[in-house]
């Protein structure tokens, strides 16, 4: 498998999304992991946290391709506080997705 720019491409020649899934729910976690599987999205891999410091601290380790956050959480609300849209990420070439 070679890496893009944009996922993972696979043997097949298909894209293979790696996914940062972040929401202080567990269940909420997987319900949406299975939803992304269950339209279809073809899935490398996924990384999960709890909050925005996790997600953060997360990306350092692991190189995403989307960002599925929670903005309504107790503690490091995804993109406030957790700083994932700060400007030290502008150049960074995931897109991000805010769930409400």
């Amino acid at each position: 498998m070679t890496t893009q720019n944009r996922g993972v491409v696979g043997t097949d020649g298909w894209y293979r999304i790696r996914a940062l899934i972040v929401d202080d729910s567990s269940v909420m976690r997987k319900i949406v992991e299975r939803s992304l599987r269950q339209a279809g999205v073809e899935l490398e891999k996924v990384t999960e946290a709890g909050n925005g410091a996790e997600a953060l601290a997360s990306l350092h380790d692991n190189p995403v391709d989307l960002i599925l956050c929670d903005i309504n959480m107790p503690v490091d609300a995804g993109y406030g506080r957790a700083g994932i849209c700060s400007p030290r990420w502008q150049n960074w070439k995931a897109p991000r997705v805010f769930r409400l």
